[in-house]
């Protein structure tokens, strides 16, 4: 008689207790695909950086020629929302610092929106 009544208590999750677990699932989902191409993004962004910071062809050059290059680099990488007003260039010591810094913002449901802010940065030798 005690087995039969422990074996009742432990039936498993109820509907209502599933369609919670699946509605959490859904918006979980939901935020990831809508934020996810967003750091995928910046993720190419930060190689793209790093490529140029061992570039040697640009260890010499101008700002104005690294700007270009990053800018035609990073279309060439299908990020088209970055334009050459995101890109700063100054120099810091004996290097061209290079500081890309943007914001994304993108609608979740309804009136709800995520943003998010990114500041990458590289330096590039001036030899």
């Amino acid at each position: 008689m005690i087995q039969l009544n422990n074996l009742k208590k432990q039936q498993g999750a109820s509907a209502l207790g599933m369609l919670v677990i699946a509605m959490m699932v859904l918006a979980l989902g939901l935020f990831a695909l809508k934020t996810g191409t967003v750091y995928f993004e910046n993720w190419t962004l930060k190689s793209l950086l790093k490529e140029m910071e061992a570039d040697p062809k640009l260890f010499r050059a101008s700002p104005n020629k690294i700007k270009s290059s990053l800018m035609a680099r990073i279309h060439m990488n299908g990020i088209y929302h970055l334009t050459a007003k995101n890109v700063r260039i100054k120099r810091v010591e004996q290097t061209y610092q290079i500081k890309v810094k943007y914001s994304e913002s993108k609608p979740l449901a309804g009136n709800m929106k995520v943003v998010m802010d990114f500041e990458e940065t590289a330096r590039i030798p001036i030899r």
